[in-house]
């Protein structure tokens, strides 16, 4: 289970719900509730933008691939700082005995997310369905010791 949706939303008589519940019964409080659409849509938007604990980061980081690099290639000089680190992320795996993986694998332990307009519920969810545990490109950055290379706030820009 990926954790606790919340949210706060009026219903069609202006009173104040506060929801608190995990996915598998999130259909179930619509219909209890009978929410119009527009609020269960307003429900699940929420829900996909909140924030998620990441896993914490352990020795399977050396066997790992970063996910959502959209835009990326979109800028010539934040395609060649992005391709430094990831050249540097891939010789600190294989000194630890992993790998750097340049697309998904199956052998691939932790999902690195690049696009902070990806890291929402939705995103997380389906990286840990296919088995694998989640950071942020920040945190892998800072846990190899090579934050100075990356300006932590461009990440939010693509």
């Amino acid at each position: 289970m990926l954790g606790i949706l919340k949210g706060i939303f009026k219903t069609n008589s202006q009173q104040n719900i506060e929801v608190e519940m995990d996915e598998d019964n999130l259909l179930d409080f619509y219909k209890k509730k009978s929410l119009p659409d527009d609020k269960l849509k307003e429900l699940v938007k929420t829900s996909s933008n909140l924030n998620y604990e990441y896993d914490p980061i352990d020795s399977d980081i050396y066997r790992c691939f970063i996910a959502y690099q959209y835009g990326i290639s979109n800028n010539v000089n934040v395609s060649t700082k992005f391709q430094k680190i990831e050249d540097r992320i891939s010789n600190i795996c294989s000194a630890k005995g992993g790998k750097y993986y340049r697309t998904p694998a199956k052998s691939a332990k932790f999902a690195i997310i690049f696009n902070s307009k990806d890291i929402n519920y939705n995103s997380i969810k389906g990286l840990i369905d296919e088995g694998y545990k989640v950071t942020t490109f920040e945190n892998a950055l800072k846990y190899f010791k090579l934050d100075h290379l990356w300006d932590m706030n461009s990440t939010k820009k693509y």
